[in-house]
């Protein structure tokens, strides 16, 4: 598949974890022939031109320089926090944005979710093909949703699987022959499994 052209998406890869039960920053984490980070981009640049990596102050930072780099604005909030911190950095764009440990996701499950975005909503979510579940870290976020993401945070409400009660909401649902892609490894065995 080639470039959907969406100039108005930003892809983005959430790498600020602090990986306990990896016991090391899965960002850098080998898989195949590339870090995890590295394969994260790449799967992203095969829809999008503009990529932006957000993470911790601490972490060494990402290396291409055709690739952003943003510390998170308030660190130690997690997933949400990397998602206020991507829609500052991407404004006026919105944000495609992925997790760097979900190595088995493909162009084909980006340009579909690109294709399924719904501008008018705050977020386009995929939806889980076997629970029906939202999956925030592949999901689109509207600038719209840039207030939400504040509310949430002030109202100590992290968890990302309660955007879809907090705003407007679009959904891609991925194709159950596609569930594979949805696999995030958390340990060292989670990527034995992929091998």
């Amino acid at each position: 598949m080639g470039r959907m052209g969406q100039a108005d998406v930003l892809g983005v890869v959430l790498a600020g974890g602090r990986s306990r039960r990896m016991g090391r920053d899965k960002a850098a984490v080998a898989f195949h022939d590339k870090t995890l980070l590295a394969a994260a981009v790449q799967v992203l640049r095969t829809a999008l031109d503009g990529v932006c990596v957000v993470g911790r102050a601490s972490q060494p930072q990402w290396s291409d320089p055709s690739v952003l780099f943003r510390p998170d604005i308030r660190p130690g909030l997690g997933p949400i926090g990397g998602i206020e911190t991507a829609l500052v950095a991407a404004a006026p764009r919105a944000c495609l944005v992925i997790g760097c440990d979900m190595p088995a996701l493909t162009g084909w499950s980006i340009e579909g979710l690109l294709r399924g975005r719904d501008p008018t909503a705050d977020c386009t979510l995929t939806r889980h093909p076997v629970s029906g579940e939202p999956e925030p870290l592949l999901a689109i976020y509207e600038q719209s949703c840039l207030p939400v993401v504040r509310r949430m945070i002030d109202a100590g409400d992290r968890a990302l699987r309660h955007v879809p009660a907090w705003c407007r909401v679009a959904w891609f649902d991925l194709p159950a022959e596609r569930v594979g892609e949805l696999l995030n490894v958390n340990r060292p065995e989670d990527l034995a499994g992929l091998a």
